[in-house]
């Protein structure tokens, strides 16, 4: 019985790039030593994961879990998709209406355990209580933002909830590249660096300390947003 490291990413806002991130981390992850990894979507509403790698597949995560009682090696493989030398579980078509109940997320996630070394979710940044469900059971999670005031504000804002949920202990800021804006304006950049000091929550994290170098090497996916 295989026995997983959970990785979660979580943006601090739309359009951060998180998804980009957590498909690289999960490539890189999938190349040593032959590891099996699955990337999972859990962005019901605006999952890119399917855009982003043109996966067509007709089935997706809420398959999965509508048939967990039912997963087997002939079902599963029918449900994802393989790239990069990893599995991967799109969210499907967008669908508001769409709701997953927690319990049948901790039954996934067992499956999932059972047959995976690491498993790595996109998570939609709304925290929904399966996407917290989620949470509680990863090795780590990373909030992703970039420089600027608004995308920090808001990942002190959900860091200081997951703190409440007595997540802190595995919970990191993770900021990316800085933008166009910022990096020609030195005004902005030293607002941004006394807000990103001022507050102990908002402390950098390098993926390397975290990852083992995963994301260290060459041959990342791409600059998809």
């Amino acid at each position: 019985t295989r026995r997983s490291s959970d990785l979660s990413f979580i943006p601090s806002k739309a359009g951060v790039g998180c998804t980009t991130l957590a498909m690289n981390i999960a490539a890189a992850l999938a190349r040593p030593n032959e590891k099996r990894v699955l990337l999972t979507d859990l962005d019901l509403n605006s999952g890119m994961l399917r855009f982003l790698l043109q996966l067509f597949p007709e089935y997706s995560i809420i398959d999965a879990v509508e048939n967990v009682e039912n997963l087997d090696e002939v079902i599963w493989p029918q449900l994802i998709t393989s790239r990069f030398s990893m599995d991967l579980l799109h969210s499907g078509r967008v669908n508001p209406n769409l709701r997953i109940d927690p319990q049948q997320v901790e039954k996934l996630l067992g499956f999932m355990r059972r047959n995976y070394d690491t498993l790595v979710f996109d998570h939609s940044g709304n925290l929904e209580r399966y996407s917290l469900e989620v949470m509680q059971e990863s090795k780590q999670i990373f909030v992703v933002c970039t420089p600027e005031i608004p995308s920090l504000h808001l990942a002190r804002e959900k860091m200081t909830f997951l703190k409440s949920m007595a997540l802190d202990g595995k919970v990191f800021l993770l900021p990316i590249t800085e933008s166009e804006t910022l990096s020609g304006n030195a005004g902005l950049r030293a607002q941004r660096d006394a807000y990103f000091w001022a507050d102990p929550l908002l402390r950098r994290v390098w993926l390397d300390e975290f990852l083992g170098g995963a994301v260290s090497g060459s041959g990342t996916i791409g600059e998809m947003g």
